[in-house]
């Protein structure tokens, strides 16, 4: 596999036009070394900087085969002058390049010309700058996608697991037994007292033995094994800290006053 560095003057030819319209750019094959999967380093004459990394698709088509670019040429000349070559290859992009280390001021030291007219070969410390340029702004570009990710929800994703059967019977017996306050046994919390009518018969349940801990389907003893809580209290129960899980009565020790107010 080689590297190339193809120059593409801007001000001739609309390059990035083309390329967000097709997604690949066909372009002049001037050296019939070039193969299926050889890199391409685009060099923009005008910028005078390499703006680009793409990959070679496709080799020694016909310009019939080409894609119709006439309309993105801004010098007829040298539209002609592509036209009348009879070979052409085809790049996809792989990589859009920012950083600014890439311009010729930083590339001549390695002996890369002022005004390239034709695609080369990148070899030698030429390509050892260039790759540790790029390979440098693609880590950074993964960095940035991977926190931006991070701050973005509401996408679809299929979870699998096991959802344990609960009895609404037992539920409701398990109320009735303390009373039909729906009232936290932990803190005493009622819905109704806080949010009025539209809390009215709303409470949780905790099963104080794990339905994940049973092996087989059994009868609930809503008596001891259930209580009722609300769902500040329940969450701190689920809650584990350091591997440590607070019992009920810990939970209770846990409960600090706080002052009356009035939302």
């Amino acid at each position: 596999m080689n590297y190339w560095l193809v120059p593409i003057n801007t001000a001739d030819f609309d390059f990035n036009q083309y390329l967000g319209k097709y997604h690949f750019i066909d372009w002049v094959q001037f050296d019939d070394r070039i193969q299926i999967d050889d890199i391409a380093y685009i060099y923009d004459s005008r910028q005078k900087r390499i703006t680009h990394k793409m990959v070679v698709s496709a080799v020694s088509f016909d310009f019939d085969q080409a894609t119709n670019d006439e309309n993105l040429w801004h010098n007829r000349t040298k539209m002609l002058e592509n036209i009348s070559e009879n070979v052409f290859y085809r790049l996809k992009p792989v990589q859009t390049v920012e950083s600014r280390l890439l311009g010729y001021e930083n590339l001549k030291v390695y002996n890369f010309p002022e005004n390239p007219i034709h695609d080369f070969i990148v070899d030698g410390p030429l390509w050892e700058f260039i790759t540790t340029i790029l390979e440098s702004e693609d880590e950074i570009d993964r960095k940035k996608k991977a926190a931006e990710d991070a701050l973005h929800e509401g996408g679809a994703i299929r979870v699998v697991l096991d959802r344990y059967e609960r009895s609404r019977e037992a539920r409701k017996k398990c109320i009735a037994h303390y009373g039909n306050e729906y009232r936290c046994v932990i803190c005493g919390f009622n819905f109704n007292e806080k949010y009025g009518t539209y809390g009215e018969g709303f409470i949780e349940v905790h099963h104080i033995k794990k339905l994940s801990k049973q092996k087989k389907r059994q009868k609930v003893d809503y008596e001891n094994d259930l209580i009722p809580v609300c769902s500040n209290c329940h969450s701190m129960i689920h809650h584990k800290r350091e591997n440590e899980e607070l019992d009920l009565k810990g939970l209770k020790d846990l409960l600090v006053p706080s002052p009356k107010t009035d939302y």
